[in-house]
């Protein structure tokens, strides 16, 4: 029984890093939206902003 919830915490744990590195990589990605160089694509930026939001939401929905 330990051993399962073992297993569970360190899923979680997964998940809980999985969704501060995507947090930060948001960051990125507004900072570039809301400023963008020359070489950055806004509606490539956009579609990545939309990307990783849909992927923290559904990681989130997966701690719940």
């Amino acid at each position: 029984m330990a051993s399962k919830t073992e297993v569970k915490d360190r899923k979680k744990e997964q998940i809980k890093e999985e969704i501060l590195r995507l947090e930060i990589r948001l960051t990125e990605v507004i900072s570039k939206i809301s400023m963008p160089s020359k070489k950055d694509d806004p509606k490539l930026l956009e579609i990545e902003y939309n990307e990783i939001l849909g992927e923290i939401r559904r990681l989130k929905n997966l701690l719940q």
